[in-house]
């Protein structure tokens, strides 16, 4: 079997007239010194995006796609064609050309975009046809649609849309009435019982997109089916707020190849390392959990405004080196700018680039697109927004689930943790947050909490208590206390534990913690009270993390930030860790006292791997890994680096259960361990 490799994909932008022979030049140079595998050519972007492309306006383009082609095969690599628009990004100013006479997209307040297409004219979808059929007849490696597939994020609009009148009456068909804008506005985001006209926008929106995807796909695979084509994506919470049907999606795009997707990375200038882990967490590896299994993942390493001014090579290097933990096949670079300056040599890119391929080849060894991702189970639902109450009564943004929040934190406390969209695994530990129940039945919301370990956050226990559950969780009522309100100001363990080596540890409950769920238990529930809230003259007011009949953790906080704001500590930390060790059932693997050590188990046949990615800003020349009960201390275990590309044996003792490596790991570093 031949050996998998880790694929450059350099985006470029080349314009017409401008400099062709020496930018051509430069890029051989780049490839050759980097070992970039593809380009992929701009057509008519950002700064030199004029509007919606006519074929006469694409000739010349495509005249330097061919001449760009025909260099990359002269030096063996492939190329591939990235179309700027299909919906247009934004106006920025854009107005359509003589004989457009395409209908525009229309926010909800009624105001009209300048370029912007509403996705039903169909004028616009057949001038975008005839557009990617003259891309195909160049049959570059792969053919992508851009990320402006989508109905948000279209400015100036609020939102984007469409709510021009041609949707206006279809949305009114459906419900059978004629509806105004604020109308069926105020239905979508009405708070409470989800309303009828929720479920219309949501349709209407998933059925537009795909019959976007399958005109376009038709018109390339008219062409040539042998043409691959490629999705770029943004955020999955805004794709979820549309109604996308990500299976559908990959079915249009399916020719005689599977589509690919450029998943998106979420840093386009330099971050905190440990800031990009967190999101990396809820947007990339979440995109890559909705998707087929078998769809290839080139996600989107962007730097904007560009130069190192943006993001140092360093940082680069590490987005690329974190992306195999999407098991990613290779990733898109848009390190330099789209406006024709091509490459810039003396940022020296292409060394970082070349230095860290041979181990971007080592991760792919590892198989792990067809691994099974391990840890606690966080449960996701891909149709979320058909069922939560809105968070926001006024604005289509209150349609975003907040499920995804406990990939983030366990993922920054060292927990190995894995999304799953189906039914969990027997005996899983499970995760649940937002309003992943208000999907399911009782019936089955009550199996998953009697026949699974879980840890609930607040809003959780607040739709348990909605339909009456409380139960489940030894609970016979609730109270939310929000936040800031001076009723109660930290918490303080109240389970006699020492965390972080000190006696009576407090967590703050002010700034930007949430609000508390407060519980009031059943007296015939078993509840072990880890911390209890206390006033700022230190009276108890209530337990607040708990552990219920030795199986449920409760962290009862609702409308904390995603990114889980002060509840960010060491103490905390220790507070969950201990508490997953405790409850009954399989604990997974976790590292001790090593903050924002990102910690990966998959599982490949008999053998495990564990990815261990630092991403703070300390070094650790000594990391202690409690394995899970799921792994054999008595394997043989590898480790593999960037010095130990063949693998070697790591520097370890084992303490019980905890693996105690002496091996150091700096800031952005990734290894791996085999378990065998």
């Amino acid at each position: 079997m031949k050996q998998k490799t880790y694929d450059y994909i350099l985006r470029y932008c080349v314009e017409p007239g401008l400099c062709e022979e020496e930018r051509l030049d430069t890029l051989v140079d780049f490839c050759r010194e980097s070992h970039t595998q593809e380009v992929m050519f701009f057509i008519l972007a950002e700064e030199l995006n004029t509007g919606h492309a006519t074929l006469e306006e694409l000739e010349p383009w495509l005249e330097v796609v061919k001449k760009g082609k025909k260099r990359m095969d002269e030096i063996g690599v492939r190329s591939s064609i990235n179309p700027w628009m299909t919906l247009l990004h934004c106006d920025r100013g854009r107005k359509l050309k003589p004989g457009q006479n395409f209908r525009l997209m229309v926010d909800p307040y009624g105001r009209e975009a300048t370029a912007c297409a509403c996705p039903l004219d169909e004028d616009w979808l057949d001038n975008l046809c005839r557009c990617y059929a003259k891309y195909a007849e160049l049959s570059p490696n792969v053919l992508w649609i851009e990320d402006d597939f989508r109905l948000h994020n279209h400015a100036p609009l609020v939102w984007g849309g469409c709510f021009c009148d041609e949707h206006m009456k279809l949305y009114s068909e459906r419900a059978g009435k004629k509806l105004t804008r604020e109308e069926f506005i105020k239905g979508i985001c009405a708070p409470g019982e989800v309303h009828p006209y929720r479920k219309i926008w949501l349709d209407v929106s998933r059925e537009t997109m795909l019959h976007l995807a399958d005109r376009v796909a038709k018109s390339v695979f008219a062409v040539n089916p042998d043409i691959r084509m490629g999705l770029m994506t943004s955020d999955p919470a805004t794709h979820c707020a549309e109604g996308r049907d990500w299976y559908a999606l990959m079915e249009r795009l399916t020719g005689n190849k599977r589509p690919c997707v450029r998943i998106h990375l979420p840093a386009y200038s330099e971050p905190t390392s440990s800031e990009y882990g967190a999101n990396f967490q809820l947007i990339s590896r979440l995109t890559k959990a909705l998707l087929p299994p078998d769809i290839e993942i080139y996600p989107e390493l962007e730097n904007f405004p560009d130069t190192r001014f943006t993001k140092s090579c360093s940082f680069t290097g590490f987005q690329v080196e974190t992306s195999a933990q999407i098991a990613a096949a290779g990733i898109t670079m848009n390190i330099y700018d789209m406006m024709g300056n091509g490459i810039l040599p003396g940022e020296k890119y292409q060394h970082m680039l070349a230095e860290t391929l041979p181990f971007m080849n080592m991760t792919r060894s590892f198989d792990l697109a067809q691994a099974k991702n391990e840890g606690i189970e966080v449960l996701i639902n891909p149709n979320a927004s058909y069922t939560l109450e809105s968070l926001n009564p006024t604005s289509i943004f209150g349609l975003y689930p907040r499920e995804r929040n406990f990939a983030s934190l366990l993922t920054m406390f060292s927990v190995t943790n894995c999304y799953q969209t189906a039914k969990p695994a027997p005996g899983a530990f499970i995760a649940v947050s937002g309003q992943y129940f208000a999907a399911l039945s009782d019936e089955e919301i009550a199996i998953l909490l009697n026949e699974h370990p879980a840890i609930l956050d607040g809003e959780a226990v607040l739709v348990l208590a909605k339909r009456g559950l409380l139960g489940l969780i030894g609970a016979k009522s609730v109270t939310v206390l929000p936040s800031n309100s001076g009723i109660a100001s930290y918490e303080e363990v109240a389970n006699g534990c020492r965390y972080n080596g000190i006696t009576r540890a407090r967590l703050t409950m002010q700034n930007d913690s949430g609000d508390c769920v407060l519980i009031d238990y059943n007296d015939n529930a078993e509840v072990e009270v880890m911390t209890e809230a206390r006033s700022p003259e230190g009276k108890p007011v209530s337990p607040v993390m708990t552990i219920v009949n030795g199986k449920t953790v409760l962290l009862p906080y609702a409308n904390y930030p995603s990114s889980w704001g002060t509840h960010r500590t060491s103490i905390r930390c220790e507070l969950i860790q201990d508490a997953i060790a405790r409850v009954d059932g399989c604990t997974p693997t976790y590292a001790i006292n090593t903050p924002y050590l990102h910690i990966y188990q998959y599982a490949t046949g008999t053998r495990r791997v564990l990815a261990l990615v630092n991403t703070s800003s300390d070094s650790y020349d000594q990391l202690a890994l409690r394995l899970g009960d799921d792994l054999s201390p008595n394997a043989v275990i590898t480790l593999w680096s960037k010095s130990a590309l063949l693998g070697r044996a790591p520097h370890s003792l084992l303490q019980g259960s905890t693996l105690v490596l002496n091996e150091s790991l700096s800031p952005m570093e990734t290894i791996f361990l085999t378990i065998e």
